[in-house]
């Protein structure tokens, strides 16, 4: 068998060839990686949304010895959960001041206790 002999400028075309389809490769891989990523964000961002509207029909349909829970005692247990101020606004289409508001009022009224 006998050796492929290139000359000269067909070796360095073929070399540039291969340098430009690792460079194309590379650039879809990044569009690739980004499409996946807005999918994986919107995916995210409709679970979210679904998972918040099935904690505020549980909030609206809960009652509290026989009667429906006020708005601030729903801020106060989504607070207890963990939940920021932002995504209790959210939840509840309430705005961010007011459920601002609301939570300094019930930790003022924790920390100074039953009277």
């Amino acid at each position: 068998m006998t050796p492929l002999i290139l000359n000269v400028d067909t070796e360095e075309r073929l070399v540039s060839e291969r340098r430009e389809t690792k460079r194309e490769m590379r650039q879809t891989m990044k569009r690739l990686d980004a499409i996946i990523a807005g999918i994986r964000d919107l995916d995210t961002w409709q679970t979210v949304k679904r998972l918040d509207a099935i904690i505020r029909i549980l909030l609206e349909t809960a009652v509290l010895k026989g009667k429906p829970l006020s708005i601030s005692k729903r801020i106060e247990m989504l607070d207890a959960v963990g939940l920021r101020p932002v995504e209790i606004s959210e939840i509840l289409g309430k705005t961010l001041s007011y459920i601002t508001v609301e939570l300094t009022r019930i930790r003022r009224s924790r920390s100074r206790g039953p009277r």
